[in-house]
């Protein structure tokens, strides 16, 4: 089964540059998709996600982010039939991980240890490279086992 391609929209509904790229992005994503080796379950879910998007009346804006998340749907489904992902995937999800599950914490055992509060912010840079480190790792990983594709 083949995934069910967008719907050609007219560049003049999107007066928007950041919604044409979007856009032009998500059919990369698709195209990409076609070719890898996904369960007929995941498949499905695509297209569903897709027939949702081609449906859709939303303009500007409100079109732009259900593009996006569309977008977002789709990776996470390709992520978790085959284990691949885009290029710097895990570098931004570690990124978001590493300030508010690891900053935040260092920040306020420091904060507390030094019996100020205020130093909690100390630990947001700290956890922010900390996440970068980790993410780079995930994608350099990834990188030499073949499980990154580009957009």
């Amino acid at each position: 089964m083949n995934l069910t391609t967008l719907n050609p929209r007219e560049m003049e509904y999107m007066p928007n540059d950041k919604l044409a790229v979007a856009y032009q992005r998500l059919q990369n994503l698709l195209a990409i998709a076609n070719t890898k080796a996904l369960s007929e379950e995941s498949r499905q879910e695509i297209n569903a996600k897709i027939h949702e998007l081609n449906t859709s009346t939303k303009i500007n804006g409100a079109f732009l982010s259900l593009v996006e998340l569309t977008q977002s749907e789709i990776i996470e489904i390709i992520e978790k039939d085959s284990k691949v992902v885009p290029a710097g995937h895990y570098t931004k999800r570690w990124t978001a991980i590493g300030m508010t599950a690891i900053g935040i914490p260092i920040g306020l055992v420091i904060g507390l240890l030094i019996d100020n509060i205020a130093l909690l912010a100390v630990g947001i840079p700290i956890g922010f490279g900390i996440g970068i480190f980790i993410g780079k790792l995930m994608d350099n990983k990834a990188a030499e086992e073949g499980r990154q594709y580009s957009l």
